[in-house]
């Protein structure tokens, strides 16, 4: 398979947080500071109820036929309990995501398409191309508590294909796909235009006191580029023009 990707979202979080690009929601005692040197942003929460979302303000557009290809860098930390941090291309209603609930790794489909959100967790250890356990992938071990760049690409259509992996050592290692044409009933998603999204939320006061994650850097990337279509023109009629005695107005 071959592909002409066109980027359509790069964030890079070198001088500031870059709030033109990303919306940015606090509760309770949660924080959100940028790291210069490390050119991203630590998200926190303390207490029990603290929240940090940040998410893309735009919703990317996806182009009928063709892959939405994202790739995420992120810094979990240490699995904590009562704490769960999620990274992805998602948001409250829809999407697909990697997901950390003490310390236990999932990955998530979200979806409204019965009117009400529905997340479809699969545990680490069901993930249906590989666990990364060390039994597989050389005898390696996903260390979660370390830097990834997380990658998904799906194919939306209302019943195409998602697959979710990790970029290690330039080699892209998909461990789950979602299938769902010739399987379900209905669409598997609402929309394939979506934000990306970085969250932590503590469910309770976690025991080890603060609890860190670090947002990095995002891109997403239509597989194939996007085609420009004309819009719909459309006209308003203001009526017969009023008080025009030969001089020019700009409308």
């Amino acid at each position: 398979r071959v592909s002409n990707p066109l980027t359509i979202l790069d964030s890079i979080l070198k001088y500031d947080k870059r709030d033109d690009i990303w919306y940015e929601s606090l509760v309770g005692g949660a924080t959100s500071v940028h790291n210069f040197d490390e050119a991203s942003a630590a998200l926190s929460v303390t207490t029990s109820g603290d929240e940090v979302i940040r998410q893309t303000r735009a919703y990317y557009r996806y182009q009928p036929g063709k892959s939405q290809l994202i790739f995420m860098t992120f810094a979990l930390g240490a699995g904590c309990f009562e704490v769960t941090k999620r990274v992805g291309y998602f948001d409250g209603e829809n999407g697909i995501f990697l997901e950390e609930i003490d310390g236990q790794v999932w990955i998530v489909k979200r979806s409204n398409v019965t009117g009400s959100v529905v997340d479809t967790r699969v545990h680490q250890d069901d993930w249906n191309l590989t666990s990364w356990d060390g039994t597989q992938v050389g005898g390696s071990i996903l260390d979660i508590e370390k830097t990834q760049i997380l990658v998904i690409d799906l194919q939306w259509l209302g019943v195409g294909r998602v697959r979710v992996g990790f970029d290690v050592g330039g080699v892209l290692f998909y461990v789950h796909e979602f299938n769902h044409a010739n399987i379900e009933s209905a669409v598997y998603i609402t929309t394939a235009q979506l934000p990306c999204r970085y969250q932590i939320v503590a469910t309770a006061t976690p025991p080890q006191g603060v609890t860190t994650m670090h947002q990095i850097c995002s891109c997403i990337m239509s597989e194939g580029g996007i085609e420009e279509r004309p819009g719909i023109p459309h006209g308003v009629n203001s009526g017969p023009p009023a008080g025009v005695s030969g001089t020019l107005i700009p409308i």
